[in-house]
């Protein structure tokens, strides 16, 4: 090889060396403006989320006083935001006087994984009326979350029964005697109502008692007394403790 081409040989790899080294300085410097300028940052995963009653009914004593309803989460990541519901009641033979429901808004805060509880309260009314077991239905509605997809459950629904404690009973005075020959003979039922609480003693319903000939004294059906076959005893709403029909 010549001179000439030697020393051109050695200029064109020392320039191709050079434009290598100038490629790779703007590219670490490109590099390095990008990093500054825009730098990583640690990205939380939204979540996917839903709630709803762990029940679909409860039941509560009258006398507790206060009642808590569970709702659970369930969720595929921690919560990034506060997950929050709607809470309604929804009388049925339950009246607003029976009960009052405490928790309007069901919230499970931020950070809250999947099995977290929250309780929905209702107060119910510990009175002295004797009106029979009661009921009324709760309902979640209005999931909201300002960053997780949030939805309600299949269970949406609460059905509550609240168990009363007051009671009635009936009581046939049993000394009563009848003089021979005789007409009619009227034998007193007496009322009695029990419980613990507030307000009035009195019947919310009606109390019926079918009264029938229990038979196996010496006086004979029939031949003794006029058959009494089945009388149907009604104490109306409103009686009160010691009536007597």
């Amino acid at each position: 090889m010549s001179l000439f081409r030697r020393l051109r040989s050695r200029k064109s790899s020392r320039r191709k060396q050079r434009i290598r080294q100038t490629r790779r300085h703007e590219f670490v410097n490109q590099m390095g403006r990008t990093l500054h300028h825009e730098p990583l940052e640690e990205r939380r995963l939204l979540a996917v989320a839903s709630a709803e009653f762990l029940t679909s009914s409860s039941t509560v004593a009258e006398e507790l006083g206060a009642a808590l309803i569970v709702v659970e989460l369930t969720t595929d990541a921690a919560l990034t935001a506060n997950f929050t519901m709607d809470v309604a009641a929804t009388p049925g033979t339950a009246s607003g006087s029976d009960f009052t429901l405490d928790t309007i808004t069901v919230t499970f805060p931020s950070g809250s994984t999947t099995g977290a509880l929250q309780n929905v309260q209702i107060t119910q009314t510990n009175d002295l009326l004797v009106e029979g077991n009661e009921n009324l239905t709760l309902t979640l509605s209005n999931p909201t979350s300002s960053g997780d997809t949030v939805t309600l459950g299949s269970q949406t629904g609460n059905a509550v029964t609240i168990d009363d404690n007051d009671t009635a009973s009936l009581a046939i005075v049993a000394t009563d005697t009848a003089t021979e020959p005789g007409g009619s003979q009227n034998t007193p039922v007496t009322l009695t109502l029990g419980g613990t609480g507030t307000g009035p003693a009195e019947l919310a319903v009606p109390v019926t008692a079918d009264v029938v000939d229990a038979t196996g004294g010496s006086a004979v059906s029939g031949t003794d007394y006029t058959p009494i076959g089945t009388q149907t005893l009604t104490f109306v709403a409103g009686s009160t403790n010691g009536a007597v029909e």
